[in-house]
């Protein structure tokens, strides 16, 4: 829709070496932490890592016609955080007293995101920058 009529061609480099990395915590969304929340259960802006959402991550993202998927942001009130790409969701697992990473959700495997309810706790997104 609007972001790629804002944006005419997306300016992002397809090729991904070249951009830097963007990681965020995906955050359920009844999560209240005083440590991380503010008073109203917002998420404080602004964060060493950044930290969304599920319902704000989903609701932020917008699929290019070339199947990419883009979160206009900011992110976490970032301002250089904006119109990064999706590249993968992650979840951190522990199995038998070990951290498992496991990747639920690859850019260009899946066409389609997951839904709101199919977002673990402990969810990492990973982006790159335009």
């Amino acid at each position: 829709g609007s972001l790629t009529g804002s944006l005419g061609s997306w300016p992002g480099d397809v090729n991904s070496a070249n951009r830097p990395v963007v990681r965020a915590r995906v955050m359920p969304d009844d999560f209240t932490d005083p440590r991380h929340c503010n008073a109203d259960g917002s998420l404080k802006a602004r964060r060493p890592m950044p930290q969304i959402k599920v319902r704000e991550l989903l609701a932020g993202l917008t699929q290019l016609p070339d199947g990419r998927w883009i979160f206009a942001g900011p992110l976490n009130g970032w301002p250089a955080y904006t119109h990064l790409e999706l590249r993968s969701l992650t979840c951190r697992a522990d199995r038998l007293g070990f951290k498992q990473v496991r990747r639920f959700w690859t850019a260009g495997e899946q066409a389609k995101l997951p839904e709101l309810g199919q977002i673990p706790r402990r969810t990492q997104a990973t982006f790159l920058q335009p």
